[in-house]
């Protein structure tokens, strides 16, 4: 079974970051907060000639469709669609956010105003319109990125960058999505994980990557509701190849995190690395 888990590392090695799309599309600012990828709102208004007004404590875009109005630091938002005379409370899969007098909103606001998102793109009724702009996200200090690893197959990536420049990343991803993302291997899997998991276990895997030769830990916390637990090897982190204390080019590490069955990965987590932070709901 070993050998279903080094190919599987060798295809997260090769799945892209996030869908690819074309990169003749104009580009949205976008920034990550919460495990949520969030885009500039007056940025994608203008660029789709919706008009817009912004106080200090909240931004409301007209459409077409109706109005929609969000708030800083909301969850929720006001939505009033053509032809009705009252507003309602809609919710948002991420806090609003207001940062440098630019506002930043998750991807499911916008779908009130007839748009979706695509992997990093977002999508009208008459196709793709504009693509996120993801090499120059802005980070909250130490957050790690969600990642599309296969439509509907989310990941959490982080990024080191040593003081000599070499950088590394390591890619977390629920084993359990591990079928949907490779059909191919679905029996394969089902049969590596039920060898794996015990006691209704949680089981991430995950793969380490360097442009150079580069140190990293097999060591994890996971924080969930209160609870903290610290992975290490041998028992909660198996190394399945690789070295457990070097990463370098044609050199990956591949392993498993092991959580208690109590850690519902359906909810937000939050995973630390090497003093990285990030946070995710690993299942929908």
């Amino acid at each position: 079974m070993r050998r279903v888990w080094v190919v599987v590392g060798l295809l997260l090695l090769a799945a892209p970051a996030s869908v690819a799309q074309p990169t003749s599309l104009p580009t949205v600012a976008t920034r990550s907060a919460e495990g949520a990828v969030l885009l500039n709102v007056e940025e994608l208004a203008g660029l789709l000639g919706w008009s817009w007004t912004a106080g200090a404590l909240e931004i409301t875009v007209r459409h077409p469709n109706g109005v929609l109005t969000l708030f800083d630091g909301a969850a929720d938002a006001l939505w009033q669609a053509a032809g009705t005379r009252d507003a309602e409370t809609v919710p948002l899969a991420a806090p609003v956010q207001r940062r440098d007098a630019r506002w930043f909103a998750p991807g499911d606001a916008f779908g009130y105003l007839g748009l979706a998102l695509d992997g990093d793109v977002v999508v009208g009724a008459n196709g793709p319109l504009a693509r996120l702009e993801g090499s120059v996200v802005e980070r909250e200090a130490g957050d790690a990125l969600r990642v599309a690893v296969a439509p509907g197959v989310d990941g959490l990536r982080f990024v080191v960058e040593e003081a000599d420049g070499a950088m590394g990343s390591l890619l977390l991803v629920d084993a359990a999505m591990l079928p949907i993302a490779f059909p191919d291997l679905r029996a394969a899997l089902d049969a590596a994980l039920a060898e794996r998991v015990a006691n209704g276990e949680r089981i991430l895997a995950f793969v380490v990557v360097a442009d150079a030769t580069m140190a990293w830990e097999p060591r994890f916390v996971a924080r969930q509701d209160g609870l903290e637990i610290e992975a290490l090897r041998p028992f909660r982190v198996q190394l399945l190849a690789g070295d457990d204390a070097t990463v370098g080019p044609g050199s990956p590490a591949l392993g498993i995190l092991r959580l208690p069955a109590t850690v519902r990965l359906d909810r937000p987590l939050e995973i630390v690395w090497l003093g990285l932070r990030g946070t995710l709901t690993f299942r929908p």
